[in-house]
């Protein structure tokens, strides 16, 4: 959503990660909040909060026993 939304960086730094690490890439807030703030996006969120919620109700339980008794993760 964000390259849809935002397009490229206003300003990219040095990434702390390390020299061969990629830039790190870094929007002007006024822009993000100006986005934000727009229909098409709040729409976009909330389907792609829906989705993850979906996805998440459909991941099977995982049931592990250790030496302290089952645990479910």
């Amino acid at each position: 959503m964000i390259k849809q939304f935002l397009g490229g960086p206003d300003h990219t730094v040095p990434n702390p990660g390390g020299r061969n690490a990629p830039r790190v890439k870094l929007w002007l807030i006024t822009r993000v909040e100006d986005i934000e703030g727009t229909e098409v996006f709040q729409q976009r969120w909330w389907q792609a909060v829906d989705r993850r919620n979906a996805q998440q109700r459909q991941k099977p339980q995982d049931t592990t026993c250790t030496e302290a008794g089952a645990v479910r993760r």
